[in-house]
């Protein structure tokens, strides 16, 4: 599949194919010229990495990198974080690469979230929108 841009609500597949020392991946992200954020469009890119002549400790140092920018989103979601049980803490690589790959995405879950974090205000006029025109109940 060559570039292109989705439009709202279109589907576009993400994967990562291995092949030696090169790793390919089809993504998709916004852009705020090509496809801004609030047009609801992505584009779907492909890229390849070659890791060829890279060292171990330079690819264990590449990859905590981006570890370090995932791990710390559940820290930044504490309502009362406890530094000191943040500090020095050590992730395990193999279990996090694991429980990743195995977790489902609970819909419902992930909405309740969003919802408990908005405002009473918010929530009045989701529902609202939500229950507009929904007439499934009357006969």
């Amino acid at each position: 599949m060559a570039f292109r841009i989705l439009l709202k609500g279109e589907k576009g597949s993400n994967s990562v194919k291995t092949v030696g020392d090169v790793v390919e991946m089809q993504h998709q992200t916004v852009h705020p010229k090509l496809a801004p954020r609030a047009t609801g469009q992505r584009i779907m890119l492909h890229w390849s990495f070659n890791f060829a002549d890279v060292s171990r400790v330079e690819l264990m140092e590449l990859a905590a990198r981006s570890l370090v920018i995932t791990m710390r989103a559940p820290f930044k979601t504490l309502d009362a974080p406890v530094p000191t049980d943040w500090d020095f803490k050590q992730f395990d690589v193999r279990e996090w690469i694991d429980n990743e790959k195995r977790k489902p995405v609970d819909k419902v879950a992930a909405t309740a979230k969003l919802v408990n974090s908005m405002t009473a205000a918010e929530r009045a006029a989701l529902l609202a929108q939500l229950t507009a025109g929904d007439d499934s109940d009357e006969e």
